[in-house]
């Protein structure tokens, strides 16, 4: 099967923000169009009725909660955005994913993705469902915005 991911996909990780907040500029027109988030219920990718469904057409172990799945040490498999506004986005027709971590241990295990070129499997909740983004290559990982 060659489920293999585009090279032009990637995921950014996005540290937590600390307490302190910094002014942010406004992005010009240009960084603006790129920055728009995508409307994922309009992509054309595969569509699951509810989390579970999908992790169980992809055999995926563990539990079937929001949030980022993998083994301790072997990087992250799977993770799954429940499209809260203003923390994980998915911008550039569903190409780029930035996705926000919640903690230290959380970011190591995308680390390990990272050098290792290990792909991570993104959902993304919907209204009437899942949305299965694809396979991402974690790409690094920047500071996140307030």
């Amino acid at each position: 099967m060659t489920d293999s991911a585009p090279k032009s996909k990637r995921c950014v990780a996005k540290a937590m923000p600390s307490t302190k907040r910094r002014r942010k500029a406004a992005p010009s027109d240009a960084h603006q169009a790129e920055e728009e988030e995508c409307d994922c219920e309009g992509l054309q990718r595969p569509f699951f009725r509810n989390f579970q469904t999908a992790c169980q057409h992809y055999g995926f172990p563990g539990s079937h909660q929001t949030g980022s799945y993998g083994p301790k040490g072997m990087g992250i498999v799977r993770t799954y955005s429940n499209s809260t506004p203003g923390k994980d986005k998915v911008l550039a027709h569903g190409q780029i994913v930035l996705y926000r971590l919640k903690d230290d241990a959380l970011q190591a295990q995308f680390a390990v993705n990272h050098d290792r070129k290990k792909e991570v499997r993104i959902f993304r909740k919907a209204t009437a469902g899942v949305v299965d983004l694809g396979l991402f290559l974690v790409e690094g990982f920047v500071k996140a915005g307030p």
